[in-house]
């Protein structure tokens, strides 16, 4: 195991455990790390390198940057330096203190990947299992909610 794997494990997991129960977090960080796709560092080693050229940023943020740009990810994160660092990297970031429901639409877009048209229909159809509402608001697009426990509303973006 690399040191910016093991890094991002243990901080994942800090960051887990100081906002649940702490018996949970074992499960919960080891379903989410079974999920992640983890690339080695030798594969991003040089976009890091033309990154920290580029922005001069800190060596910790230039790898999750790279691994963002190389995998055409988003970036989610708290730290500002590493927000600038990205967006002047060209990469699609967002800041998870300031940007929640941003970031929230923005997942669901990426798990669904669909365009507008599809995502109504989606959204439509699950409407009828109380998950997902649709509401039409006078002259703008649908817009679709998740249900109370999800806490999240979106427009989707047009094709």
């Amino acid at each position: 195991m690399s040191i910016l794997l093991a890094c991002f494990k243990v901080e994942f997991t800090g960051q887990i455990a100081r906002r649940i129960k702490k018996e949970l977090s074992p499960k919960i960080c080891e379903e989410i790390f079974a999920e992640l796709v983890f690339i080695n560092i030798s594969r991003i080693f040089e976009e890091a390198l033309f990154i920290a050229r580029e922005t001069g940023s800190r060596a910790a943020d230039l790898f999750y940057i790279a691994c963002a740009k190389r995998e055409e990810a988003i970036l989610i994160s708290n730290d500002k330096h590493q927000i600038e660092s990205a967006k002047k990297s060209g990469i699609e970031v967002y800041n998870l203190l300031h940007d929640q429901e941003l970031v929230k639409k923005r997942l669901i877009d990426a798990v669904f990947d669909m365009k507008m048209v599809l995502t109504h229909t989606y959204t439509t159809a699950i409407s009828a299992t109380d998950v997902f509402t649709t509401e039409y608001p006078a002259l703008n697009d649908p817009e679709y909610k998740l249900a109370a426990q999800f806490s999240c509303s979106w427009v989707p973006k047009r094709a």
